[in-house]
């Protein structure tokens, strides 16, 4: 189709050949501005036909495989938006449920707060499960129970019973990328409670299926945090440390060249693990850190910020610089809140008595609010505090050239 469209002449038929080779392009070739502007060229065509189902599919394909790989996320949420409203529009319920997925994904992976992550599954969920689709309902519950576990107010994803049942039904089924899905999201929900070894084996195993998810931001979740567990292990020494440097290193390298192609979405990972690397192997991680923090910020990927807040502050502290290191860990603590990440943030409060009360503040300012505001971030008295931590974060600054930092 694409060779004819070529030498004969654009068909409408033309605009889906275009846009599957720019999906080839990004996900296999390593060419994702090449990709982009053979999507581009098939959104155009598509909107050119008038045909509002082909336009749905062609957009849902380029903003949930294809856009993200070289143009900042909000391009493909944008592109998805439009996907879901032709979908709609054209009753295409199943193309309708892709571009949910495809957003839910986006917004899961690139940091957005699990409030608007939630909120966007619940105003789909009935649109979804209404196709009887075991793909589309299947996927859909995984993003909900992920969302909600990492809102703390849910842990059935990580229950054992709930999973080998999930687990039956992906088998059953043979659907490899759900299972994917699962093993990639529990990864990520195992790493973010501290248990590293069960989310590095999980993750070892969803690396064995990565090309059941092919071209999706999901299997840059894949190599980011079983970089991230890799390196965690290899620290503790509770692996083999040989094998997880090796992980690590080969993570790193993926990464590196999705932030080549599109650093907007992934600098900022690449840079944490550049840093982890360093941490692993004793050298000058503070910098690479810190990259990454500055990086986040700018780019508004909350949860790597927080991440690499907590990873800056284990680093420092295994240094001996504890007033440094509480100044990075309560930060994280800060940005997993802002995150919404109730679960995490309770977690490092409970491993660290000074900021056990002020989540206990936050928790109960929560309390006291509708459940919606609640979600959107911690309510802290002024003076508290969080105000003291920005005047030791300062001085520390300001003083850090001394300490080599």
């Amino acid at each position: 189709l694409l060779n004819h469209s070529i030498a004969q002449a654009h068909t409408t038929e033309s605009a889906f050949g275009y846009v599957i080779y720019g999906l080839v392009l990004s996900a296999a070739a390593g060419r994702p501005s090449d990709g982009y502007r053979f999507a581009q060229l098939a959104m155009k065509l598509a909107d050119r036909s008038g045909d509002v189902i082909l336009r749905s599919k062609v957009h849902m394909i380029t903003g949930a495989f294809v856009s993200f790989w070289s143009q900042p996320v909000e391009t493909s949420l944008d592109i998805l938006s439009d996907s879901l409203a032709k979908a709609l529009e054209a009753g295409d319920i199943q193309y309708a449920n892709y571009s949910v997925l495809g957003t839910s994904s986006l917004m899961l992976s690139t940091g957005a707060p699990l409030s608007k992550v939630l909120s966007f599954n619940e105003l789909h969920e009935q649109l979804v499960r209404r196709t009887n689709d075991a793909f589309s309902t299947e996927t859909h519950r995984l993003w909900l129970e992920a969302t909600r576990t990492m809102l703390d107010e849910s842990s059935a994803l990580l229950d054992s019973v709930a999973e080998e049942e999930a687990l039956d039904r992906f088998r059953a089924s043979g659907n490899q990328t759900a299972l994917t899905y699962f093993w990639v999201l529990k990864m990520q929900l195992h790493y973010l409670d501290q248990d590293y070894a069960k989310a590095y084996e999980l993750g070892i195993r969803a690396m064995e299926h990565s090309d059941s998810v092919l071209g999706q931001i999901v299997v840059a979740d894949l190599f980011f945090y079983l970089g991230l567990s890799a390196a965690a292990l290899a620290r503790s020494g509770r692996g083999n440390k040989k094998q997880c440097v090796k992980v690590l290193s080969s993570c790193r390298r993926r990464v590196r060249k999705w932030a080549k192609g599109c650093p907007h979405n992934f600098a900022q990972q690449y840079e944490l693990l550049c840093a982890e690397v360093e941490s692993v192997r004793g050298g000058r991680a503070l910098e690479g850190y810190e990259r990454a923090i500055k990086l986040s910020a700018k780019n508004r990927f909350l949860h790597v910020e927080a991440l690499a807040n907590e990873l800056a502050s284990a680093h420092l502290e295994a240094e001996g610089r504890e007033p440094l290191a509480d100044v990075f860990l309560e930060r994280s603590w800060r940005l997993y809140r802002e995150w919404n990440g109730y679960r995490k943030a309770r977690l490092i409060a409970e491993q660290h008595p000074n900021l056990r009360v002020l989540d206990e503040v936050a928790s109960q300012a929560d309390e006291q609010v509708e459940p919606e505001a609640a979600r959107n971030g911690p309510s802290l008295p002024e003076g508290s505090a969080l105000s003291i931590a920005d005047a030791l974060e300062a001085m520390c600054l300001e003083t850090s050239a001394d300490w080599g930092v």
